[in-house]
């Protein structure tokens, strides 16, 4: 059986919810992707038990646990994908995919519903937030997978979206009038007042919704509108955001419109879908209230393989053209940015795809916890060759790095204007001292300033003590790290080699970036040991070439991360 069928048969094990007896496995691979702390752990190893990730990293394999060895590949942990709509498929066919949707049976509906949730679980991702359906498939395909009938990811659902009349939301818009028997309302997610509004999500959650999304805007695949203009009032979204919190439930709005966003936002949304024409202001807002991006950046792939009547296809180009620069300034003003692919505009299965377009940064945003989702950890691992996962296309800046070169061009010095930093120093973790004299030094820090020692490796020429919660290491100059240099190679007269700082987060891609942006000299990461355990370490050069190890948490990670 070879490495993806057996991947493939673990996500179906580890997803099924009605699994009954208890059973271990071990995934062992040349590295593993740490999302809490943005690193990678080599070599890399996940425990299962029944269903779910007990332990991540370490060596121990469980007696009797079933070891699966990957290799030469990379473990990543189960993504969430914030924007999917998994009951509808993609067909580049435009008009042709209109008169399909009427054609089909609901029951044929469902089951290739099914297969696109298969599909979907198969590519790596193991929750979705499916964010629009109709005739309560979206709800019949949740329900199916929670019992384990069919597999697929874990379901948060909307059932239907919620919009105006004539909007992006509406089923009716682009027929002629009476098409479907009755002109649409609430109960289809077409509302025109507040109480409509109020209704519509009370409606959707009787009928099994999990999280309230609304069209706020025009949309690029709506044959009948702006794909910017506003199509609900202030009040109408206060009323449908209101009630959606009262029932205790999140709120989505699709928004590609400036304006349509900032009503969505003072009306307290938890999230803003696509947000192609943003403007600053209105990102400036989202990162003061918290409220999340999910820019579906991968449906250009869909956008550019279909074929569109002459209006669709102004709007999908010029939608494409803004969604790049949009996201470089959400990152520079540290937008909350989750993975969402929308997918069914491109086809299903390629969700990774919307990881590689916003390179490294969105490995990230598709495996952290948007929207108040549960503390469990994803047991979906998936293998992608360390390539792939280590691609870059450098497409986007981190959200700490600034455009020095407009600074320069709207006169700013080069260095008066400051990155956001993103990360805190929490204490010195350890210094490293190089001493000719290692006796006196250790009996002036044992004898007289009262620190224990530590640990003693003489075959490296290491001496360490403790001083409260941080270290201090004694590197004899003519010991073996002491000849190789240490971290300040021909330095050796400099008592001080390097010291140590703990921060938090730490997101090595992210440092690394912000680092780059202000012209700081900088090395790899590394796995260095340190006052509290081995973890991830960058070292960077301060002006007058001290070295600073800038530290990240233990690799062991904690039962809740």
């Amino acid at each position: 059986m070879n490495v993806t069928k057996i991947i493939c048969l673990l996500l179906c094990l580890v997803s099924a919810a009605g699994a009954q007896q208890q059973k271990i496995y071990a995934l062992k691979a040349a590295r593993l992707f740490d999302s809490t702390a943005g690193v990678m752990i080599q070599p890399g190893l996940v425990i299962v038990v029944d269903g779910k990730v007990q332990s991540v990293g370490g060596s121990t394999v469980p007696s009797g646990a079933a070891v699966i060895d990957l290799r030469d590949a990379t473990l990543l942990p189960g993504f969430i994908d914030a924007h999917t709509h998994l009951t509808s498929d993609f067909d580049a066919d435009y008009e042709g995919a209109r008169l399909r949707d009427l054609q089909r049976t609901i029951p044929e509906q469902a089951i290739r519903s099914g297969e696109n949730a298969r599909k979907t679980l198969m590519a790596g991702f193991t929750t979705v937030r499916d964010v629009g359906s109709r005739d309560f498939l979206d709800v019949g395909l949740r329900d199916a997978i929670n019992a384990g009938i069919v597999p697929g990811p874990r379901m948060l659902v909307a059932v239907k979206s919620l919009g105006s009349t004539g909007g992006h939301c509406d089923g009716g818009a682009g027929y002629r009038a009476n098409v479907l028997n009755h002109e649409t309302g609430p109960r289809d997610g077409v509302i025109n007042s507040p109480d409509d509004g109020r209704y519509a999500v009370r409606y959707n959650i009787k009928y099994g919704a999990d999280v309230i999304k609304t069209c706020a805007s025009g949309g690029v695949l709506s044959p009948t509108d702006d794909v910017d203009v506003p199509q609900l009032t202030q009040t109408e979204l206060n009323a449908i955001v209101e009630e959606a919190h009262t029932l205790r439930r999140k709120a989505a709005a699709h928004a590609h419109g400036a304006e349509a966003a900032k009503r969505a936002i003072r009306a307290g949304i938890d999230s803003i879908e696509h947000g192609t024409f943003l403007d600053d202001e209105a990102l400036k807002m989202m990162h003061d209230r918290g409220v999340f991006l999910v820019p579906t950046l991968t449906v250009r792939i869909g956008l550019e393989a279909s074929k569109f009547p002459p209006r669709v296809k102004a709007k999908a180009d010029a939608a494409v053209k803004q969604q790049d620069n949009m996201v470089r300034r959400a990152i520079a003003l540290g937008v909350k940015i989750a993975l969402g692919t929308d997918a069914a505009v491109y086809p299903h299965g390629r969700n990774a795809d919307g990881a590689s377009t916003a390179s490294g940064y969105c490995i990230r945003c598709g495996t952290a916890r948007p929207f108040g989702q549960d503390r469990r950890v994803e047991a979906g691992f998936r293998r992608r060759h360390h390539r792939r996962a280590r691609q870059s296309t450098d497409r986007y800046q981190s959200h700490a790095e600034c455009d020095l070169r407009d600074e320069r061009r709207r006169g700013v010095p080069e260095r008066s204007k400051r990155c956001p930093v993103m990360f805190k120093i929490k204490h010195i973790d350890h210094l490293v001292l190089r001493v000719v004299n290692l006796q006196a030094m250790l009996d002036f820090y044992i004898k007289v300033l009262g620190c224990p020692l530590e640990k003693i490796q003489e075959d490296i020429g290491l001496y360490q003590v403790r001083a409260g919660n941080s270290l201090i290491d004694f590197v004899p100059v003519d010991g073996p790290v002491g000849k190789l240099g240490g971290a300040a190679p021909g330095a050796e007269a400099r008592n001080l080699d390097h010291f140590c700082v703990r921060v938090d987060p730490f997101d090595a891609d992210e440092i690394l970036q912000y680092l780059r942006s202000n012209g700081i000299e900088r090395g790899n990461v590394e796995s260095r040991y340190g006052a509290e355990g081995e973890g991830p370490s960058i070292y960077v050069k301060d002006p007058e070439g001290n070295v600073v190890e800038l530290k990240g948490p233990p690799w062991e990670l904690s039962d809740e991360s």
